[in-house]
């Protein structure tokens, strides 16, 4: 009688923690931020970013929202939804101030929401999030320069970062 006990016991306990185990590997993602929908400035169709995801590493930044980005060639400044604020702002190198905000462009399966807070939350095509304005990264991706604001081709050591194609986020 006690020799089916603990062989009970020991069935009752390998059942118990085998289906503890299992129940862990099946744990559903969170859902996706919820909020109102918001339009993000997209790349289009071209795959800029084939082969750059896995190896952020490009720059430093806060992500922010509705950031008053400069614009050279209009000479004014635009609101932009997204923005990378540089943690060490770009030497213009044109006669115009050090470059803090750069507008951030993402892939065009890339969704935006406004949450309660103010805040947009960056979801990408399976409606996974991100990235959250208000905190910083270390992105990977491509500076769009705009060739008529500096650079080698006018003597100036750096060009005018028109946008930022975002192609990898990691948080710092």
């Amino acid at each position: 009688m006690l020799r089916s006990a603990t062989v009970m016991r020991r069935l009752a306990t390998t059942l118990a923690l085998t289906l503890f185990l299992l129940g862990c590997g099946s744990v559903p993602p969170p859902p996706p931020p919820s909020g109102e929908p918001i339009y993000l400035p997209v790349h289009g169709t071209e795959n800029y970013c084939e082969g750059r995801a896995d190896s952020p590493g490009g720059m430093s930044a806060w992500l922010r929202a509705d950031a008053d980005v400069f614009d050279p060639i209009m000479n004014t400044s635009n609101r932009t939804v997204t923005a990378l604020e540089l943690l060490t702002p770009q030497p213009s190198g044109v006669g115009y101030p050090a470059q803090v905000f750069i507008a951030a462009s993402w892939p065009s399966e890339y969704k935006g929401v406004r949450l309660a807070d103010g805040e947009i939350a960056v979801l990408d095509g399976a409606g996974s999030l991100v990235a959250t304005t208000g905190r910083k990264y270390r992105v990977d991706g491509l500076s769009i320069s705009v060739a008529p604001v500096g650079g080698p081709l006018f003597g100036k050591e750096f060009s005018w970062i028109g946008a930022f194609i975002v192609c990898g986020v990691a948080d710092l």
